[in-house]
């Protein structure tokens, strides 16, 4: 039977919460307006898209593809765009999600702004919230986290995510889009803004995913896993190659054991554990989501970045998600 789970009702900034550095708000941005907020973080741009064009041999060439520009400096953010693809600025990608009365619908949901990160220019960037409840699962605090990200530079699309990870670098970073609760994007075509709108729908069932979310994961820090268990965990992520070449089977044999120290990390931060202690769900399903956001494997930030928004490393997420309902039924 899975346990019902309450929130603490504590004051973020007093009363019997204690910060725990990850989880604090940044004070500057919790009181600020969306354009106020974009302001402070150069956000606040409009964004066009111009075909590019080439000199050959004294010709004058216009090319098929095209550059992403910031309107207000004529900046640069992303080249190599087809005629079809629709730019979004940051202020329109909120407003599609949250709707024109966005400070109603910041209030309905208890978010306040914690964290803005720009990249590049403002060629990448996510806007994060945090809703007002506290959990307490598997003996260590929790809050909800609402992303709203975005991209000029071509590397995704603009969506919206929930997490319980504060964003504070760049492993968190990915860490928090790698998450499997309630996530939506559209990609850069001309029903950018409608698709956007639809999926803002989801935002209502923020508070109902978050407790089942975190049920669910209470519920696996006390079911354990034998080895054999676990062994088939990392196979159903790493699959055995069926007697394909030695290189390839010995690259899935390490990537089963650098996923294997990953849930014994895992496992070593959940409150209760002994070095003797069986492994549970919580620690396999943790582990590899700290497998696929903070494991590199020759990929630049950008590379990192795609693996797990659209790339293998969402795939795995989703299968290890899956698996974690599987096990906890």
């Amino acid at each position: 039977m899975i346990p019902m789970l309450t929130s603490i009702n504590t004051n973020i900034d007093g009363g019997n919460y204690i910060s725990r550095g990850t989880l604090q708000v940044n004070p500057a941005l919790a009181n600020l307006g969306i354009e106020d907020l974009l302001e402070k973080s150069d956000l606040n741009f409009q964004v066009g898209k111009i075909q590019t064009s080439y000199d050959y041999l004294g010709q004058h060439i216009e090319s098929k593809s095209h550059s992403i520009i910031r309107l207000d400096t004529g900046k640069e953010l992303g080249f190599g765009a087809t005629k079809e693809y629709e730019p979004v600025s940051y202020q329109r990608a909120i407003y599609d999600v949250f709707g024109e009365d966005i400070s109603d619908k910041m209030k309905n949901i208890g978010g306040i702004p914690t964290r803005v990160i720009s990249l590049h220019n403002g060629a990448r960037a996510a806007f994060q919230f945090v809703l007002p409840e506290i959990w307490k699962v598997a003996g260590k605090i929790h809050r909800t986290f609402f992303n709203i990200f975005g991209s000029h530079d071509r590397s995704s699309g603009v969506g919206f995510n929930t997490s319980d990870i504060c964003i504070v670098c760049g492993n968190t970073y990915l860490r928090a889009f790698a998450s499997k609760e309630l996530r939506s994007f559209a990609k850069h075509t001309a029903n950018v803004h409608s698709k956007l709108v639809e999926l803002s729908k989801a935002i209502l069932t923020i508070r109902a995913e978050s407790v089942e979310y975190y049920t669910v994961l209470d519920n696996a820090a006390t079911v354990t896993v034998n080895s054999d268990t676990v062994a088939a965990f990392t196979a159903l992520l790493f699959p055995d190659t069926n007697g394909g070449e030695k290189r390839q089977s010995k690259a899935a044999d390490n990537r089963r054991d650098e996923l294997m120290a990953a849930i014994n990390v895992s496992r070593a931060e959940r409150e209760g554990y002994t070095a003797s202690g069986a492994l549970t769900v919580y620690d396999v399903f943790q582990g590899a989501l700290r497998f696929t956001s903070y494991k590199e494997q020759k990929r630049n930030a950008d590379e990192q970045f795609e693996y797990v928004m659209d790339g293998p490393g969402n795939i795995k997420n989703t299968m290890a998600y899956n698996w974690l309902l599987e096990a906890v039924k």
